[in-house]
Formats: structure tokens, C-alpha cells, sequence
């Protein structure tokens, strides 16, 4: 679940403890620029996108948990992958 804090909770999502490797400065960039994405989306989104996209849930089950119409839940998804672009 998200804290509400993004940095906290980009960390959480990307976990750089459990890499094998050594960071790279390709590796540092690229975390940046997802920290700079993600800091499009507000809290809602954030648990969207960390249910649906990182945690395999479908829109469905997301619209399900938070009680939501399946065509407003598919809404906000698209919103928010915008947001992303």
C-alpha cells in the first residue's frame, strides 16, 4: 500500500537494495526520470498504477477494492497512464 509520500513509496516500488549490480549511471537516470513521472500523479493514481501495473491486479479487482464502476476505474487508468506520457 502507499504511504502518500512518493519518494518513500518510489522507493519501495523500484526496492534498488535487492539489484545484484552495481548501479550504473544509466541505471541512476533512469530512476530519476521515473521519480519525475511519477510525481505527475496524485495519490490515487499512484495505488492505481502500483495495484494494476506493478502488482498484476487487474482493473477490475482495482475497481472492486475501491468500490468503484469498472468504466470509472478504466478511466482513471487511462488518466493516469496519460499523465505518465
Amino acid at each position: 500500500m502507499l504511504s502518500g509520500d512518493i519518494s518513500t513509496d518510489l522507493e519501495s516500488l523500484l526496492k534498488p537494495e535487492e539489484c545484484p549490480y552495481e548501479k550504473k549511471e544509466s541505471d541512476i537516470i533512469d530512476a530519476q526520470l521515473i521519480k519525475h513521472v511519477f510525481k505527475e500523479l496524485n495519490k490515487d493514481e499512484l495505488e492505481l498504477v502500483n495495484l494494476v501495473i506493478f502488482e498484476e491486479h487487474t482493473v477490475r479487482e482495482y475497481a472492486a477494492f475501491k468500490n468503484l464502476n469498472y468504466s470509472t476505474a478504466v478511466k482513471k487508468k487511462k488518466s493516469a497512464l496519460d499523465k505518465m506520457k
